[in-house]
């Protein structure tokens, strides 16, 4: 009896390292979408177009041919510029758009792979030091 007890122990806390030591691990999704402008600063002049290049990688390999769907405008905002296009060696670029007022041009991008649908995010900052606050702070704001 006292054997079994001890076994069964074992079996418990054997069970509850293996789940433990899963749950440690990130998670890492077979399909990523990765956009970046062509700045390695990621700051821009108002007025500049910076270029966003789409990449989208499953198992950590450049998908070829598969379509991915984008827009291009302020953060928060509509877009000024949306579209389709096909990977080539598992990247395209776009670009086009600028920003008349210092603020963040936000590039998105989905894409449809084994019928699951992933999707990414990149960024430009337009002259970010220079953005104004949209509202008056309150009266006892310090």
């Amino acid at each position: 009896m006292h054997r079994r007890v001890h076994a069964a122990s074992a079996a418990f806390l054997f069970a509850l390292l293996l789940s433990a030591f899963a749950a440690a691990q990130p998670m890492q999704q077979t399909v990523r979408v990765i956009i970046v402008p062509d700045r390695p600063s990621w700051e821009y002049t108002v007025g500049e177009k910076p270029t966003f290049t789409i990449s989208v990688l499953q198992f950590g390999n450049p998908l070829d041919g598969v379509t991915v769907d984008y827009q291009l405008g302020p953060e928060k905002m509509d877009p000024a510029k949306k579209g389709s296009l096909t990977l080539k060696k598992g990247s395209a670029t776009v670009g086009g758009v600028t920003m008349d007022t210092p603020g963040f041009l936000q590039c998105t991008a989905t894409v449809t792979v084994d019928g699951r649908r992933y999707s990414g995010i990149g960024a430009a900052g337009f002259e970010p030091l220079k953005i104004e606050p949209s509202a008056e702070p309150p009266a006892d704001f310090e």
